[in-house]
């Protein structure tokens, strides 16, 4: 009955963990990475959109808050691996 999805993802989150006895699940947000600014910089200067896009976590279950705000870039594993598109194949 929400309004806003997002005011749902913390209830996900722990849904998910309870229903596969998971011990940890996040929610991350796939975002620019920011860059310093000036004063007189406008609404989106901080957002350095030519480098490749990072995670930026933003839910997760109640022993694994310390993630909240914690950004992933692409260097770092495998998870952004996602995001790439899979090869199409030509099925003649």
């Amino acid at each position: 009955m929400s309004e806003d999805l997002n005011d749902n993802l913390q209830d996900l989150v722990d849904y998910i963990a309870k229903e596969t006895k998971s011990t940890g699940v996040y929610i991350a947000k796939l975002v620019c990475p920011l860059k310093p600014i000036n004063d007189g910089s406008d609404d989106k200067a901080h957002l350095n959109e030519e480098a490749p896009k990072v995670l930026q976590y933003i839910r997760a279950t109640q022993d694994h808050q310390f993630m909240i705000n914690r950004v992933l870039g692409p260097e770092n594993g495998r998870t952004h691996e996602i995001f790439i598109p899979s090869p199409v194949v030509d099925e003649k």
